[in-house]
This record gives C-alpha cells, structure tokens and sequence, in this order.
C-alpha cells in the first residue's frame, strides 16, 4: 500500500520552516509588502537555519534534500509571506542548472559562495520579448578567443537587485531556434547592470529587476553545460522548481481563513468592533457579549456608555460637536482647529488603548482598520500611541492594515469596555 503519511524528518522540518514564518516572518509581512522593502533580515536569519540552498548535496555543504522535502518546506514559508518567501528560495531556482549542468569547478566556485555566506544567486531567461517562448530570445552570447561577450537584457528577474552572480540563457547561434540557445555563470561584478525595480502590485518585497549585459566579458569556461544545449537545461530546471511554484500557491491559499484564528477587525464610523473568525457567538470581550457588525445595528443597546462607541462613532462626534458633521471633525483638526485637533487625538489614543487590551489578552497580530472613518486614519500615530502602551509588556509586533469595509469582514465584533481603556485616554 502506498503511504502518503509525512515521515518524523519530514514533519520536523515542516515544524521547523512554520515556526520561523510565525516568528521571523508574519511579523513584518504586512510592513515589508506595504513599503516594497527587500526582507535582507529576514533572508539571513533563514540561511542561518539552512532553509536556503536546500538541494545543494552533502558534497557541495548542503542539505541535499528532495523535491518533495523542498515543497513542504515552501509551503510554510508561503504561509508566512510569499513575498518573502521568493526572496529566500530564488536560489534554489538559480543554482538548478549549475547543479544539473555545471562542471565541478564552477560547482565548486560558485555553489560554495552561496554555502559559505548569505548571498544570492538569480535566474535570468524572461526577456521583455520573450516569456513563455524561450525560442525568442535575443540575448547574444558571442565567442571571442577565451571569452563570451554577452549583450541584451532580461526582465522580471528575481533578487536581480541583490544577486552576486546569475545564471544568464543567451544564443550562441540565433539561427537555431530554442536549439541554439547556453547557459552561463555571469558574475555581477563583470558589469551587469540593474536598470530599474518593479513596483508590483503583490510579493511587493519581493526585488523583481530589469538587469542588462552590456558588452560584459566571461571567462568561457562559464558556459554551463554545452554550447547551444541551455534549452535542455532551461526546460529541466523548471521541471524541478515548478512543484515549488504549487507549494508557494498552497502556503498562500492556507492563509486564507485559517492562518488567523482570531482576525480582528475595527469598524470606524459607528462603532468600534472587533471580528473573529470563525465567528465566535458568546464570546466576551471587556463585559460585552460579540454581536452584528452589522452598520444598522447597535452593539448591546447601552448607548454608547460602556464602550467606546461613545467616543469612535459618528453619534459621539455629533454630541461632541453639535455644529459640525463628522467629516469636518476630521477637516477642521487638519487646518489647524485646537478643539478638534485635541479630539482627534483622543480618537486615536482610544483605538489605540482597545488595541492594547485585545493584544494583552488574545496576543499581537494584525489589525484591520474598515468603516466610512478609516480614511482619517494616521496609521504612524496610531503605532506609535500602540506601541507606547505595550512597550512595557512582551506582546508586541502589532500592525494596522485599512482595508475597504466589507460584508465578508465585518462578521462578528465585540465591544471594547471604555472603562478599560481610561488608563490610556
């Protein structure tokens, strides 16, 4: 009978890559996809642990494991960020045609550095002309004496910003077709060019890059493999990192519902609220019981008394400022007005202060910030007044992410008590 359970190794590992994409990982996720910042840290601390260069064999100092091995790994760094995650395991695409290709000296030179140290290598095919149709290339690799002089460039390359070396398909013979296309090591300092990083919409920490070859010169024991073979050698790596490409699709998809088991969710505008999911009836939060999120509905019927709806909701602004609508609350206190500036501020530090209650006793995470009154919002005030108010404790690592007010976020919420929130008001 064929067994598909996961050996003692196999579910060490998978333990091994959850816990670093919990604690290294999920942490910073939201703020390196937010500012498109490369996660260097992070990319380090995961070659410290060997979870990079996974299938460089024991003979070359690596782990030398399987596809399947790698796949399991993939998914759970995935789960953490997949961003990140390509950041982490682009060498794994990189080294492939080394690896499958590559004489022992270049093994030797260049799988080692990555082994040695926390660098990065970068695969380099796709050409603004040329994606799936790896035929139409136009990258020229020309043979002069004992050198290749390679020219053209390539597109959406992978760690291209930050990449030591790359491993660069060109035609050697462009009459040829697919059948005239090798495969080389080129050195970054051989005068490779970055010329620009794309601003992507997702895996925005993810370093995509446009990197060019002008006229650069490598010794032509670079080639790997033989001339006008690197088709093969394209075609046989991506056989090999593909099922990574799945693992990463499944490490996302269980973020979906599951990677949280409370989501919390702050509805601004007639209210303050707090989702969970799944949802969670009859749980309590600060002496209220969970009810509707729904904009109709009111929380328990106090009033607004007990919790800090009195001071985040459009009636409490209403009371407050009997000339003004909530909107121009917010208007005045950005042209300067002392009264509304002085209650904005308020409005803040009390988000913050039910943040902090939520963090001590369900623990740090990520916050969504939704309603009509999310689009005044400071998110750097409200880390700020967070992290001044948890900077005394271990919970930390807390974030706020605003997202469009939706039915299928706002779910469940619960009331925050303002009474536990006074120390901080």
């Amino acid at each position: 009978m064929i067994g598909f359970a996961l050996s003692d190794e196999q579910l060490a590992q998978r333990e091994l890559a959850h816990d670093f994409a919990q604690r290294e990982i999920r942490p910073l996720a939201w703020q390196l996809d937010r500012d498109a910042e490369f996660p260097r840290a992070i990319v380090e601390a995961a070659w410290g642990l060997g979870l990079m260069n996974i299938h460089v064999p024991p003979a070359l100092g690596g782990a030398g494991i399987g596809y399947l091995d790698g796949a399991i790994l993939e998914e759970e760094l995935s789960w953490g960020c997949s961003g990140v995650h390509a950041s982490i395991g682009c060498n794994n695409l990189a080294l492939t045609p080394l690896l499958l290709a590559g004489s022992e000296a270049l093994k030797r030179r260049y799988v080692s550095m990555l082994i040695e140290q926390p660098l990065l290598a970068s695969f380099a095919l796709t050409e603004p002309d040329a994606g799936s149709d790896v035929a139409s290339i136009k990258t020229r690799a020309v043979l002069h004496g004992g050198s290749y002089v390679i020219s053209g460039s390539k597109c959406f390359i992978t760690n291209g910003s930050h990449a030591s070396f790359y491993l660069v398909f060109a035609k050697t013979d462009p009459a040829a077709g697919h059948g005239g296309i090798s495969c080389f090591v080129v050195p970054r300092d051989a005068g490779v060019v970055v010329d620009g990083h794309e601003d992507k919409m997702g895996q925005r920490c993810s370093d995509t890059a446009t990197i060019s070859f002008p006229d650069v010169e490598i010794p032509a024991d670079h080639l790997v493999g033989e001339e006008n073979g690197g088709f093969a050698i394209a075609m046989a790596t991506l056989d090999r990192t593909r099922a990574g490409v799945a693992a990463m699709a499944t490490g996302i998809a269980a973020t979906y519902g599951k990677l949280e088991s409370l989501i919390r969710v702050w509805t601004l505008g007639n209210g303050i609220g707090y989702g969970r999911y799944p949802q969670a009836e009859g749980v309590w939060e600060g002496g209220h019981i969970v009810v509707s999120l729904d904009p109709k509905e009111h929380f328990c019927g106090c009033g607004g008394v007990g919790h800090l709806e009195g001071l985040m909701g459009h009636s409490a602004m209403r009371r407050r400022f009997l000339d003004m609508e909530p909107d121009e609350v917010f208007a005045e206190a950005k042209a300067g007005d002392a009264r509304c500036t002085a209650f904005v501020k308020l409005w803040h530090r009390a988000l913050a202060a039910a943040t902090a209650n939520s963090i001590h006793m369900d623990g740090p995470g990520k916050f969504y910030v939704t309603g009509h009154n999310a689009q005044f919002i400071d998110i750097e005030r409200l880390n700020v007044d967070l992290h001044e108010m948890v900077r005394m404790s271990s919970l930390q690592g807390s974030l706020f992410e605003i997202v469009p007010t939706s039915d299928e976020i706002a779910v469940v919420g619960a009331a925050v008590s303002a009474d536990r929130s006074r120390f901080a008001l």
